[in-house]
C-alpha cells in the first residue's frame, strides 16, 4: 500500500491545525464585521434617501390621480396610461 501511494504520489495529509488568541480573534471579528457594515450602511442610506424623495412627491401625485378624469372611447388595453388626462 505503501508502494502505491509513493508511485500514485498521495502524500498523507496532517489535520491543519492553528492557533489564534482570544483578543485577536475578537479584533478579526470586529474588522470583519465593521468591513460588511460599511458597505451595507451605504446600500442602506442610498435607499432611505430615495424613499424619502418618494415620500415627498406623494402628495402632489395622489391629489393629480384624484382630480384626473377618464377619456371616453379610450384604448382600455393601452399601456401606457393615456387614456386618464391629469390636470
Amino acid at each position: 500500500m505503501k508502494f502505491s501511494g509513493r508511485l500514485l504520489g498521495k502524500k498523507k495529509t496532517e489535520p491543519l491545525s492553528f492557533k489564534l488568541k482570544i483578543d485577536k480573534l475578537l479584533g478579526l471579528i470586529s474588522m470583519v464585521s465593521e468591513k460588511g457594515l460599511s458597505a451595507i450602511k451605504l446600500f442602506i442610506h442610498r435607499k432611505y434617501e430615495r424613499i424619502d424623495q418618494i415620500l415627498h412627491k406623494s402628495p402632489e401625485i395622489i391629489e393629480r390621480l384624484h382630480s384626473a378624469r377618464v377619456v371616453e372611447n379610450a384604448n382600455k388595453k393601452s399601456y401606457n396610461m393615456n387614456f386618464y388626462v391629469l390636470r
